[in-house]
């Protein structure tokens, strides 16, 4: 379903694919549930970073209410 975060166990009792691996799911945690000084003082492998950039990516535009100018011009900067 669009908007949602489904881990491997979500996804099959729903019948969908998951969107979210849990090494992923672990990182996202540790960014929403840290103190400030050590948000993002973790290692992520290459493949479990995609994932987590695309997830938080999706998500954040799905629960927008209209698209951020400041976001396309971070994505512009991202791709130099």
């Amino acid at each position: 379903p669009a908007g949602e975060l489904l881990c491997e166990a979500c996804a099959q009792a729903q019948g969908a694919l998951p969107n979210l691996t849990p090494a992923a799911l672990t990182a996202m945690r540790h960014i929403i549930f840290t103190e400030p000084d050590k948000l993002y003082k973790f290692t992520l492998g290459e493949k479990n970073l995609k994932v987590l950039c695309g997830m938080t990516d999706a998500f954040t535009q799905y629960h927008l209410d209209r698209p951020l100018k400041s976001y396309d011009f971070l994505m512009k900067a991202l791709e130099t």
